[in-house]
């Protein structure tokens, strides 16, 4: 019994490692592949495009971070119902919901720190954009201000967002859900963590 407890111990803290490493490599690759290409685009973009770019990747942050917020908050009861109806995108939406954890992990935080670091990126060529013949501020005044209105406006979206998130998290999950239906999306990642949890679950179960 004993044993059989410090070896799911073992388990446990090795697939934490495992995620762990597999998250900082994901987030180091996407963002050194975003961050290049974002500024390799953007330097062809003028004041008004660049602005365009900086504006969509603050609200992809957004969305994603409501998907986070919304996929905890949502109950898998309604989306079994549906699914038993066969509503289309009621089975990705409990997979979701069952998954919670590692959605969450995702939307709230790789997509939302590399958002937040892309749009940094982003914002500190729009401000060489702005200093090279269209504007005569002081280059560190006119950083100091964008990076704060970037700050002012992620951090502002993200905190409605979530108030919209909670209030409305079965429809959000649940249109979510419906987009991935469309795709025919069959996330090894959530199903091979959701295998062993749920053993997991069963042998702590079996030892009580």
């Amino acid at each position: 019994m004993l044993k059989n407890k410090s070896k799911n111990k073992g388990r446990e803290h090795r697939f934490d490692y495992v995620w762990v490493l597999k998250v900082f490599l994901a987030t180091f690759i996407i963002t050194s592949i975003l961050s290049f290409s974002s500024s390799k685009l953007m330097e062809d973009f003028n004041i008004t495009l660049s602005l365009l770019a900086l504006i969509i990747i603050i609200t992809i942050g957004i969305v994603f971070d409501i998907i986070g917020v919304s996929v905890t908050a949502a109950s898998e009861v309604p989306m079994i119902s549906l699914a038993s109806k066969k509503a289309r995108g009621a089975l990705e939406a409990v997979r979701l919901i069952r998954n919670a954890d590692l959605v969450s992990s995702i939307c709230n935080d790789i997509v939302g720190d590399i958002c937040g670091i892309i749009s940094g990126s982003a914002g500190s060529i729009l401000v060489i954009r702005l200093t090279s013949g269209l504007i005569s501020w002081d280059i560190t005044i006119l950083s100091i201000l964008i990076s704060s209105l970037i700050a002012a406006f992620t951090v502002g979206g993200k905190a409605l967002g979530k108030s919209v998130a909670i209030r409305n998290c079965q429809s959000i999950v649940f249109s979510v859900g419906y987009i991935m239906s469309f795709f025919s999306i069959q996330n090894h990642e959530f199903n091979s963590y959701s295998k062993r949890r749920n053993r997991k679950n069963g042998t702590a179960g079996s030892d009580k």
